[in-house]
């Protein structure tokens, strides 16, 4: 089934930030709300996700996993608490069979010099 993307959101590190799923028709039945993240073409449902280490040279701290914090709120957006680089995915939220959204996380505010070509 296609999901409908939504436009991107973009947060910088350290934030809170809320991924929405709209047109959630049962209200507070956060039940009926799945959220995964969306990796090639898998999906992983997201209290099952766990990034791939980053390199030991990497200056952000290991953050607490992703599942550790995020909450589904009562219409159905997805909280995520103290945002990290790594949080940069697509993130998918179902709300039944035939309803679905894609979303992608852009995390900004943090630059390498190595990403520019001199």
């Amino acid at each position: 089934m296609e999901c409908k993307s939504l436009d991107s959101v973009h947060a910088t590190p350290k934030t809170s930030v809320l991924l929405p799923c709209p047109e959630h028709p049962l209200q507070n039945r956060t039940d009926q709300v799945t959220w995964k993240i969306v990796i090639g073409y898998q999906s992983i449902k997201i209290d099952q996700y766990h990034p791939r280490h980053k390199p030991s040279n990497s200056t952000e701290r290991d953050p607490r996993p992703l599942y550790e914090r995020v909450r589904i709120l009562g219409n159905g957006s997805l909280l995520i608490r103290d945002a990290v680089n790594s949080d940069g995915l697509y993130y998918r939220c179902r709300v039944s069979e035939k309803i679905c959204y894609e979303v992608k996380l852009v995390m900004k505010g943090v630059f390498s010099i190595q990403n520019f070509r001199i």
